[in-house]
């Protein structure tokens, strides 16, 4: 298949190296410096930006590691609600008969017998 004509232009006695940039500039994208010039150090091509408290604070509540980690432990908190015996359907002292008072006094601080309750 031929590439359409508006592009042929383009790709004329080129390498696959400067395909890319030409095809940005054709495309009105910017690239990194990195990208243009062959000779570009690792500084000029990670272009670090000095960020305030206040944009690291959003970047850190807007990255994907924090909603793994909150999926995560939604995952095991409801797992652990389905093993562990819960209040609303739990008869009058049956949870006392089942888990030890420690335990009973741990599960109760953690929130972990009410836990599908709205």
């Amino acid at each position: 298949m031929d590439s359409p004509p508006e592009f042929t232009s383009i790709f004329k006695g080129l390498s696959i190296p400067d395909i890319f940039p030409k095809l940005a500039l054709e495309m009105h994208v910017e690239l990194c410096p990195a990208v243009r010039s062959p000779g570009a150090t690792a500084t000029e091509f990670y272009m670090a930006k000095k960020s305030s408290r206040l944009d690291k604070i959003l970047q850190f509540f807007s990255s994907l590691r924090l909603g793994l980690w909150l999926l995560g432990l939604l995952a095991t908190a409801m797992i652990l609600g389905t093993f562990i015996l819960q209040r609303p359907m739990a008869q009058e002292g049956q949870i006392e008969q089942v888990y030890a008072p420690q335990v009973v006094s741990l599960l109760n601080a953690l929130g972990l017998f009410d836990v599908f309750h709205t």
